[in-house]
């Protein structure tokens, strides 16, 4: 995608709903949320979870996107106490056409859940490479999270989502096979644990929280922010770093469509986002 985000680990918002159950079991033996019952799992997820795990078949897409590793941020929003129930998950995703041939399907998605808990994510590649990367971080971004829980529990969850992304951020650009120079992935990551729900992202994925209302009507209120090169403050963050902010420019034309992240001196490519996960080519801004 063009305007794909860059990928930089950011910490969502925490939202409290009320203290979390004393005791309550980790993420660590996930099962899969069907209405209120519990399906247990032999390992990460059981055959009915399997049909949101995207092969990406059609591997066939090339496109020159990149994007700066993993940073973190923090944000926090508020919202009513109550309660809310897990009780349907599901996910959809096609490949786009270019000029009339279908493009490659980056998307990818995991569950984890154990009772009302539960680790979601949904992935978006970009570049040539991108399927490989959505598919990487699928298979090595949830364990990554868990396993920062149980082992730096101390920390806390914010602490074990954001170093997540860092951790699969590091591990990819050591992964033999998957070139990542110019091809990255944006994630959003929601958790839900106990009484708290938790949200991370990096790129311009996002995660919405939907409510209904007495009266049948519906609200939504983001969990996420993007992360793109129209952002003041991201903007700043990548001159500061030594990069640089414009649209592309064609000869003839002026500078045209919205703007991107550049190396000094890099002429071709230029990536809409200012956080991802890849992308290694632009890790110095």
């Amino acid at each position: 995608r063009p305007h794909a985000p860059q990928r930089a680990p950011t910490l969502l918002d925490s939202h409290r709903r009320g203290q979390a159950q004393k005791g309550s079991a980790p993420l660590d033996r996930p099962s899969s949320i069907r209405g209120n019952r519990q399906v247990p799992v032999a390992d990460r997820l059981d055959e009915g979870l399997r049909s949101l795990m995207f092969s990406n078949a059609n591997r066939a897409s090339k496109s020159s996107t990149y994007a700066p590793s993993v940073c973190s941020t923090t944000s926090a929003a508020n919202w009513k106490d109550g309660t809310f129930d897990t009780r349907i998950a599901g996910a959809s995703t096609a490949a786009g056409m270019d000029m009339g041939v279908s493009k490659t399907n980056q998307d990818s998605s995991f569950l984890l859940g154990r009772g009302d808990d539960f680790l979601c994510g949904v992935i978006d590649g970009h570049g040539a490479e991108g399927h490989h990367v959505s598919d990487f971080v699928k298979s090595h971004l949830p364990p990554q999270i868990l396993d920062n829980r149980r082992s730096h529990s101390q920390r806390g969850t914010r602490s074990a989502m954001a170093s997540g992304f860092v951790q699969t951020a590091e591990r990819l650009s050591r992964q033999y096979g998957i070139d990542s120079k110019e091809s990255g992935a944006v994630v959003a990551v929601c958790m839900r644990k106990g009484k708290d729900l938790y949200a991370a992202n990096v790129g311009d994925t996002r995660a919405v929280l939907v409510s209904s209302d007495d009266r049948g009507g519906v609200h939504s209120q983001p969990l996420t922010r993007d992360h793109t090169a129209a952002c003041p403050g991201e903007r700043d963050r990548i001159c500061a770093h030594g990069g640089q902010v414009s649209p592309v420019f064609i000869p003839g034309q002026g500078f045209a469509g919205p703007p991107r992240v550049w190396q000094r001196k890099q002429v071709s490519g230029g990536l809409c986002v200012t956080r991802a996960i890849g992308d290694s080519n632009l890790s110095g801004v």
